[in-house]
């Protein structure tokens, strides 16, 4: 699930309003997205979490095939100078699902002191 391209949106808000039945029907509180220490930053994305895991269930209750990773952009922090399109924390951030799309990792190397360390 690509969530920086804008046909993700449509599936966003399916996935929010199928939550929004479920939660009524269980007769639980929909989880709410909470800023962090910054009042401008979303870093507690419990609302969020919930609709894209109503997605995943969704589509396992209808044998629709899983995503396999999902991937978003999140804009955080404060413009780097006035007018700013950029803010300072700007990530992308990967989460993969589907643990068979891992096909190898690596171990760290040891440090080389002959370059700065970043």
């Amino acid at each position: 699930m690509n969530l920086t391209d804008y046909h993700s949106s449509d599936i966003l808000r399916i996935g929010y309003n199928l939550l929004k039945i479920n939660s009524a029907k269980s007769e639980r509180k929909i989880p709410e997205n909470k800023n962090g220490r910054s009042k401008t930053d979303l870093l507690l994305r419990n609302l969020d979490c919930a609709v894209i895991q109503q997605i995943h269930e969704y589509n396992k209750q209808k044998g629709f095939e899983s995503y396999d990773s999902i991937r978003g952009v999140f804009t955080e922090g404060k413009e780097l100078y006035p007018g700013a399109g950029f803010v300072e924390k700007t990530h992308i951030q990967l989460c993969v699902v589907n643990p068979n799309c891992i096909k190898g990792y690596f171990a760290p190397m040891p440090v080389d002191n002959e370059f700065r360390i970043p």
